[in-house]
């Protein structure tokens, strides 16, 4: 890895500068973002709507929060996880400039996945649902590895003990700064979906088909039922991704300013000027 290569402005931005540079960077690499959205969405959709099917005619509850909820929160919790490894390796070679065939991406994807689904899918979850009574479990999950996902595919860091003192390194004294990020990624998550959702049943309303098939019908979040259509699953991955790119972004300015690659690059750049002018 050249840092000269990094395409990037490197300079420490604040954290709606990240979010609003994520959508700059999803608009001008749109058809690579939209392979990796297509290929998530034909590969877990249909594993997504036979679960909806099944809650659909075997529930038993209509409260609000039932163990179905869980089940569909957790379902979408591992396929977002999974999906990030694609995503994660686009964007550090798009960080470089260097744009790999869609194959070549996807060729790096069966090496890594094994491990990165146990750490990331099957462990992540058990500290996030389960132990989420012992608060100490979520926390260091959510914030204390919240760059877990980038040290591993990135940085190729897999020693336990490794790991931990690299994301330390990253972390330590942003604390605050990493809520914020996930008060901010929430915050746009829920006002996304939900204008998404109402837009999509305002359509169905006009042409008078919100009542034919219910896999169509966008729900309604004050009845619970919001998670339960496979529309808003659809509205979900797209927020996927871009919630990706906006992690990645935040993870190369927490980078750049432990490791000073602006002032190394503006060296860099310096020298290079001063011997052109020579």
């Amino acid at each position: 890895m050249d840092i000269r290569n990094i395409q990037y402005q490197l300079r420490q931005r604040r954290l709606d500068e990240i979010f609003d540079f994520a959508f700059l960077v999803m608009r001008r690499h749109a058809g690579r973002f939209i392979r990796v959205y297509l290929i998530a969405i034909a590969v877990c959709l249909p594993i997504n709507i036979a679960y909806l099917f099944w809650h659909q005619y075997a529930r038993e509850s209509k409260d609000f929060f039932s163990y179905w909820h869980l089940g569909i929160i957790l379902l979408l919790f591992i396929e977002r996880s999974i999906m990030t490894v694609p995503l994660v390796l686009l964007n550090g070679n798009l960080l470089f400039d260097h744009k790999p065939a869609f194959r070549e991406l996807l060729n790096e994807v069966p090496r890594i996945l094994p491990r990165f689904i146990w750490q990331q899918a099957v462990i992540r979850p058990i500290y996030i649902f389960l132990l989420f009574w012992t608060f100490i479990a979520p926390w260091r999950s959510l914030v204390i590895h919240f760059f877990k996902s980038e040290v591993f595919l990135l940085e190729r860091l897999q020693k336990g003990a490794h790991v931990r003192q690299r994301l330390s390194a990253l972390t330590s004294g942003q604390s605050e700064r990493t809520v914020g990020f996930l008060l901010i990624d929430f915050i746009l998550m829920f006002i996304f979906i939900l204008a998404a959702s109402f837009g999509w049943q305002f359509l169905l309303e006009i042409f008078n088909i919100h009542k034919l098939y219910w896999w169509l019908d966008a729900g309604s979040l004050f009845k619970g039922s919001l998670l339960y259509a496979p529309v808003t699953h659809v509205f979900l991955f797209i927020y996927f991704v871009y919630h990706s790119v906006a992690k990645f972004l935040y993870y190369i300015d927490t980078r750049s300013l432990r490791e000073g690659w602006d002032v190394e690059l503006a060296l860099v750049r310096g020298v290079r000027e001063t011997e052109e002018a020579a």
